[in-house]
């Protein structure tokens, strides 16, 4: 079970990776062609098809899957894949695929189940707002960002915006995640 309040303490101290790849198609396809180690990432996205609740998560077509990282070392090759679910990044929900030196495969599901309304109801401008409010008066780092947030409840989650202010020569910077339905303010870290 994948416990928000630990995801988004978690994911306040680092920075979201962006996906460089997207992972195509439910055949396994996508744009992995003419690209080092493209055998590797399509095989590997293939195993993670037949594993029953990728699958089935992936049939449904709201849930989609994106490269996210390749690391290879200490005999173990292991290729990540995020999560999105109708096109919003699901933070904390991954598949990965770990090949040994002998050719064993295992496959981790760490995919989040549940259904959203992907439509926020709170607009950017407004999440900006409450987050200064929050956050004091800080220079915005960037668009606040759409993603989701799965729920220490079963088969739930909360979109959100994800929204960074700088800091100051004062004062640090602070992330907030703000339910981008109700407003409120779900978490809130210092950065420096």
């Amino acid at each position: 079970m994948i416990n928000s309040r630990s995801i988004a303490a978690s994911l306040l101290l680092i920075t979201s990776a962006n996906a460089s790849w997207a992972a195509g198609p439910n055949n396994g396809t996508g744009p992995f062609t003419n690209l080092p180690g493209t055998n590797a990432i399509r095989d590997a996205y293939a195993a993670i098809q037949r594993e029953a609740g990728v699958a089935e998560a992936l049939r449904s077509g709201d849930q989609s899957l994106t490269l996210r990282q390749k690391i290879v070392g200490a005999g173990i090759e292991t290729t990540k894949f995020q999560s999105f679910y109708k096109g919003v990044q699901v933070l904390g929900s991954t598949v990965s695929h770990h090949k040994g030196l002998r050719g064993v495969v295992e496959v981790s599901n760490d995919l989040a189940r549940f259904d959203l309304d992907t439509r926020p109801t709170v607009s950017q401008q407004s999440a900006v707002a409450l987050a200064k409010g929050e956050g004091g008066d800080k220079v915005l780092k960037g668009a606040p960002a759409l993603k989701i947030l799965p729920s220490d409840n079963a088969d739930s989650a909360q979109l959100i915006y994800w929204v960074t202010l700088e800091g100051t020569p004062t004062e640090a910077g602070s992330n907030l995640l703000i339910d981008a339905h109700t407003g409120a303010t779900i978490a809130n870290s210092r950065i420096t």
